[in-house]
């Protein structure tokens, strides 16, 4: 079977890319950058995705992993230009791309930031809860999903979307607060919690993500089937930070500034469907930490 990658360069799509290519799949990596893998299955196209209809590719292309995304969170205008263009237009490309090819499957890489923020109660967010995005890339991410939607029914197309909570692993981004607490702890240093302790987050390991995506392309789906990926433990930051102080084996003091006058998020994230449909079987957070550690250290 051969497959595109969309994004093979940042975070996910690398770990998607080794992980195909290791089950015997032939690869077309697609980023802007290339990707930095040497393999003879593998096909490193360097592109804008927004082009993606001006260049020839393999026209035997089975399915798509779109991941390509930018992660900003700015407000200002030079932001929400950058999204704009490489969440939205990006995917109205390969859209058009993927009508126009052989290519019968597209899995596409969403977020949990879709859903409406919940400050009230610890009920399970699943896939039937509200979407109310806060953020422009949060707006990006569910107009993406709406616009291959709109763009690939009626046309012997599958379409399945994945909405994952916080990814960590290796090659993640270090400005959130699970890398932060690492580097932290790794040092020694205090562990520095902003609020009360009691935010609510789902932390997923990355391999559980890339076996979420593997899943579905070897599962018959019906169309736009929209799956959460996560762990499926809720964890307060406490808890995250004596996990990760714990795994590290770290002299760490936790520190709980408890100045965010701001309501604190709760996600408590059910990952039932996926484990019904595709036999998803996320590690819990404990599990995960240590296997992360294992690879850093």
């Amino acid at each position: 079977m051969k497959v595109l990658v969309t994004g093979s360069s940042g975070f996910l799509g690398f770990h998607i890319v080794e992980k195909l290519l290791r089950l015997g799949f032939n690869v077309i990596a697609l980023s802007r950058n290339g990707t930095n893998i040497s393999h003879p299955n593998l096909l490193n196209v360097k592109v804008d995705l927004c082009s993606i209809n001006e260049i020839s590719l393999d026209e035997d292309i089975d399915a798509v992993f779109h991941t390509a995304a930018v992660v900003n969170f700015d407000s200002n205008s030079d932001s929400m230009l950058q999204i704009t263009n490489n969440n939205i237009r990006a995917t109205c490309s390969l859209a058009d791309y993927v009508l126009s090819s052989k290519i019968k499957k597209v899995i596409f890489s969403s977020s949990c930031s879709v859903y409406k923020e919940n400050y009230v109660d610890n009920k399970a967010t699943t896939e039937e809860s509200e979407v109310r995005p806060v953020n422009l890339y949060a707006v990006s991410k569910l107009a993406a999903e709406w616009l291959l939607r709109s763009k690939l029914e009626n046309f012997s197309k599958e379409l399945v979307i994945l909405r994952y909570s916080s990814i960590y692993g290796i090659g993640q981004r270090q400005n959130s607060i699970l890398p932060i607490f690492i580097n932290q702890a790794s040092l020694n240093e205090k562990l520095t919690i902003f609020g009360s302790g009691n935010r609510i987050q789902d932390y997923v390991y990355v391999e559980d993500v890339v076996n979420a995506n593997i899943s579905c392309l070897e599962v018959g789906l019906p169309f736009n089937t929209v799956l959460n990926i996560g762990s499926g433990e809720p964890v307060t930051d406490r808890a995250l930070a004596a996990q990760i102080k714990k795994t590290w084996d770290s002299s760490s003091q936790i520190e709980i500034l408890d100045k965010n006058i701001n309501p604190e998020t709760i996600l408590n994230f059910s990952v039932a469907k996926a484990k019904n449909l595709i036999n998803y079987d996320p590690v819990k957070l404990k599990r995960g930490l240590q296997l992360y550690n294992d690879l850093i250290c």
